[in-house]
């Protein structure tokens, strides 16, 4: 023990403040707290380093009197009072050894004694009203935060090595935050901003990272940490400046990860909403009031773009547009804010701008990622930002054409809205193939994926061989699920709809020139891999497509049962017509899909141009005879 807290020096203190001082080291709460007011406000400083025993008996943990057999028997006023005179004990040393009353070398004792509390409080505070718990968490941090910053440099260094200081950190972090306990999580951001400054060493940062996390509880534990803790930064800016000391910690964090990424992690992230939480930050710093802060700034984007690379939920990246994606992105490219960023990080905006590109392209066809856009685009296009082009930067016009591929995506969301592109679904009984509009369908309740309009159908279909492939259907579906919202998967069929009406004449031509050099059975491919997401449409076979989901591993039992069906239609002499959905890149998700019609004119009627030997090739015969054929076939009725 240091002498500093030596019983004795209470008799240095004068008549009446040494007998309060006295009981209060006895153990009496009220004096203590009397005691502790006085060092707050700083009276007779000369005397008050005298008043440090009564503080440090007062927090020794009696072990005989609070063991965990006893805990339950305790007066539960009591030990709340104990812990209160304990909170109040550490606050008035800490302020003691801030203002150099007592030596810096005397903390090391205060610790200490505080481990013990801490151990024992870690077991019980379930029993413990939150607000105890939130004070006595934060008189633990502000003790460590002073240890850090005055304490000498090889107690500084064993502290950070030992695990049990980030279990601490993570535990008191997520109590304090619960509480939104404004002044004791300043300390603990203030306490990972002195680390993130230590010198770089990658495999210590590591160790104490996984530490933090095993003290947060996990992946999932550290997830919600760190989204909350952003939240909690912008919410706490309340319009003003965003406090770089707050978002430091989740950085550090995150930055962590990032050097040895882990998959599973960034899954679980993302499904909490980290992505939507940094955007909210960095659109908060995009703010004239925040351009100081630019080098700042350039971090956050640093740590939103491997966010972005890794995103491949459209919920996620729906949240992220509520909190302001589109509205960051439009502001990066205006000035001053883009000079001042190249001019901080040359690469970053070049690096950024291509990740936009590559994951606005992704999700362009996404329902939920076009609503979350609508009340922005409204706001970007209303600033005038689509007008003359000339003389605009390449960045910039890729993000006008983008703009204007959202704009007509959202005339699409329109009509669908209004059930012009899902209202028929053709009977999955390939005998039957009736159109209806779905309500008159009746589902199957095993797998959901398949619809019949009557019992009849449903019977022939299940003897025929779906009462085998219904299980794996249903496993299938549920998988897809967790990839795309349903609301997103009923529109991906609705785009295709549209672009399939619009694009009628384009199809006809591209049929019609495979027809000539194949026999083999087409499909037609909309591809959503270049140019930020335009639709770009050709026929290729239905072979290769199967061969390619085989070669990458994407043949699941879905999309077998849908190009099984084409083939067995076609033995049957059945109108299906497959069309494939590709996002992403070459390497993205593909999607296979059926669109069949009340009857075979269309492709039947390209099919006769070709088998007519009198009608060239490239002739305007030809030509004519195609346009009759898309006229005479304008509906194709299976629309969901």
């Amino acid at each position: 023990m240091h002498p500093v807290f030596s019983l004795s020096n209470l008799n240095k203190l004068p008549g009446p403040l040494k007998n309060g001082a006295q009981k209060a080291a006895a153990g009496s709460i009220e004096d203590l707290l009397g005691l502790s007011a006085l060092v707050k406000e700083g009276f007779q400083k000369r005397m008050l380093r005298f008043t440090a025993p009564a503080f440090y008996a007062a927090i020794q943990l009696d072990r005989e009197a609070l063991t965990p057999e006893r805990w339950g028997e305790i007066d539960p006023s009591t030990t709340l009072c104990v812990i209160d005179g304990v909170v109040a004990a550490l606050k008035a040393s800490v302020s003691l050894i801030a203002d150099g009353a007592v030596p810096k070398s005397a903390l090391l004792d205060v610790w200490e004694a505080l481990e013990q509390w801490l151990e024992m409080l870690a077991g019980f505070e379930e029993n413990l009203p939150s607000r105890t718990n939130a004070e006595m968490h934060r008189a633990c941090m502000g003790v460590l935060h002073l240890l850090i910053t005055e304490g000498e440099r090889s107690l500084v260094h064993r502290l950070w090595q030992a695990a049990g200081t980030w279990v601490l950190i993570a535990r008191v972090w997520a109590r304090l935050l619960a509480k939104r306990d404004g002044a004791g999580l300043e300390i603990v951001a203030s306490l990972l901003q002195q680390y993130s400054h230590q010198p770089e060493d990658r495999v210590a940062d590591r160790i104490h990272w996984n530490e933090l996390c095993n003290g947060a509880g996990g992946y999932d534990g550290l997830s919600r940490l760190l989204v909350k803790q952003l939240r909690y930064a912008v919410r706490a800016a309340d319009g003003g400046h965003l406090e770089e000391q707050q978002v430091s910690g989740p950085l550090w964090v995150l930055g962590s990860m990032f050097v040895d990424p882990d998959e599973f992690f960034y899954e679980i992230l993302l499904d909490h909403g980290i992505l939507s939480a940094v955007t909210a930050c960095c659109v908060h710093l995009t703010d004239p009031r925040a351009e100081s802060k630019v080098e700042f700034f350039a971090l956050l984007l640093n740590t939103l773009r491997p966010l972005l690379r890794a995103c491949s939920s459209p919920t996620a990246m729906a949240g992220a547009v509520r909190a302001g994606l589109l509205l960051l992105y439009y502001r990066c490219l205006q000035k001053p804010l883009i000079t001042r960023l190249r001019h901080a990080s040359p690469r970053l905006m070049d690096g950024l701008c291509k990740i936009f590109a590559e994951t606005f392209a992704r999700f362009t066809i996404c329902l939920s990622f076009l609503r979350a856009a609508e009340p922005w685009m409204a706001q970007i296009v209303s600033e005038k930002v689509m007008t003359d082009e000339a003389g605009l930067p390449p960045v910039v016009q890729r993000w006008h054409a983008f703009l204007r591929i959202v704009q007509e995506r959202l005339r699409v969301v329109l009509a669908f809205d209004a059930g012009e592109l899902t209202a028929a679904k053709a009977c999955d009984n390939l005998d039957c193939a009736r159109i209806a509009p779905k309500r008159e369908l009746k589902r199957c309740s095993g797998c959901c994926c398949v619809y019949y309009c009557s019992r009849v159908c449903q019977r022939a279909d299940y003897e025929y061989g779906h009462r085998e492939s219904c299980q794996s259907q249903a496993l299938c579906r549920q998988l897809d699920l967790n990839m795309y919202p349903k609301a997103d998967r009923t529109f991906f069929r609705a785009l295709l709809a549209h672009e399939h009406a619009h694009r009628r004449a384009e199809i006809a031509f591209q049929l019609l020139a495979f027809l000539r050099k194949n026999t083999q059975l087409p499909c037609v491919e909309f591809s959503y891999t270049s140019g930020g997401g335009v639709c770009t449409t050709s026929v290729r076979s239905l072979k290769s497509v199967e061969h390619e989901l085989i070669e990458r591993d994407m043949f699941e039992e879905e999309s077998d049962t849908q190009i099984l069906r084409a083939y067995e239609a076609a033995k049957r002499k059945r109108p299906v017509m497959v069309h494939i959905l590709r996002t992403g890149n070459e390497h993205g998700p593909v999607r296979v899909y059926t669109l069949r019609s009340e009857s075979a004119a269309f492709l039947d009627g390209l099919r006769k141009i070709v088998q007519n030997r009198a009608i060239k090739a490239g002739s305007g015969e030809e030509k004519e005879a195609m346009e009759a054929v898309v006229k005479g076939t304008q509906r194709v009725l299976e629309s969901y």
